[in-house]
């Protein structure tokens, strides 16, 4: 119980949560630099779970993760610097895509403010911490977060991402900086415009309570971005010189995935024939070990019913949580594997 309220992780479970949010945040970075177009072209960047520090914290934590950002020019590089991510509530789906996506959109912002013509706008956003922001906040004085939350909001809002972003059907969730104006030269510096506030505007008093949430197609289309970031992952290594043993993990992988891509597809595209109520067989199906070929089966039975049990849906992206984490220890292999035959190259 103890271990459950306070997010507390064995080390293996937080090697594990390193991997699947590292590969979460960079699924929400690929479409960020794809998306947003600064003045400067930048070049995208991943972050690597040997950069993220995962602790537990006391129940009077203030927030569910930190950075700590390098000086201007190694942030301009890309290397923007480590994040400290707190356990408590990776074990939710929704939870952790929020945390995953905020911290992408603050990575971005760090990255796109160091690459910047103004010096002083990164220096405004690194020289932050959020203890004295609270005690800044208490005496009335400007808090330094401000700058980089409202970045963080345009960046979030225009790759379309504001539902998951307003969840807050639980707890541990993270609230979202409100715009009351346009700031023309925060938009300019991440590459978003005017257009995009006007959405953020119109969009900022929304809530989205858990079963809300579960409604909208926004975290079935995110596991389905998931999907092919780790195409393009294992596709990266098909062109590499593996070994015909490591070539078939490869193609397994590849044709597992793309299978289930196909029903989960199918499923966002038939939103119209969402149920969201509670079942008895959701209780035994939760208390079983299931594999990818049953998760395969069960998510395509949804998708060809009349009507598609979104409960079940997520009870079954647990278990696909798994093997996500499963095929990302296979990915660090690989890497390692690549590493070491091509020394040079890294």
């Amino acid at each position: 119980m103890i271990k459950k309220i306070y997010g507390m992780m064995d080390a293996q479970e937080k090697e594990d949560h390193a991997k699947l949010i590292a590969h979460e945040i960079n699924a929400y970075l690929r479409r960020i630099y794809k998306e947003l177009k600064p003045k400067k072209n930048l070049k995208p960047q991943k972050v690597k779970a040997s950069n993220i520090i995962m602790k537990h914290a006391s129940l009077g934590a203030t927030k569910m993760w930190e950075f700590r950002p390098n000086p201007r020019a190694r942030a301009a590089a890309g290397d923007v610097g480590q994040i400290i991510i707190v356990t408590r509530g990776l074990e939710s789906e929704a939870v952790r895509k929020q945390r995953a996506l905020l911290i992408a959109a603050e990575f971005y912002v760090y990255h796109s403010f160091a690459n910047a013509s103004d010096p002083k706008l990164y220096a405004r956003i690194r020289n932050q911490n959020q203890y004295l922001d609270i005690l800044k906040k208490l005496f009335g004085i400007h808090p330094s977060h401000d700058i980089r939350d409202k970045a963080i909001r345009y960046v979030v809002e225009h790759i379309g991402e504001h539902k998951i972003a307003h969840y807050s059907g639980e707890g541990w969730t993270t609230s979202i900086a409100r715009l009351e104006k346009h700031y023309p030269d925060i938009a300019s510096a991440v590459g978003s415009s005017e257009k995009v506030f006007k959405e953020i505007f119109r969009k900022q008093h929304q809530k989205l309570g858990a079963e809300m949430l579960k409604q909208e197609e926004d975290l079935v289309r995110k596991e389905i971005d998931d999907i092919d970031h780790l195409l393009e992952v294992l596709e990266g290594h098909k062109k590499k010189n593996h070994g015909p043993k490591f070539k078939k993990l490869i193609k397994i992988h590849e044709d597992n995935l793309r299978t289930l891509r196909v029903a989960l597809a199918q499923v966002a595209k038939n939103i119209d024939s969402w149920v969201l109520v509670d079942k008895e067989e959701h209780k035994e199906l939760a208390k079983k070990v299931i594999t990818m070929r049953e998760i395969h089966k069960l998510v395509q039975e949804e998708a060809e019913a009349e009507e598609i049990d979104i409960n079940k849906i997520h009870i079954i992206f647990k278990y696909f949580k798994k093997e996500k984490i499963n095929i990302l220890r296979d990915i660090e292999l690989l890497d390692r594997l690549s590493a070491r035959h091509n020394p040079k190259k890294q």
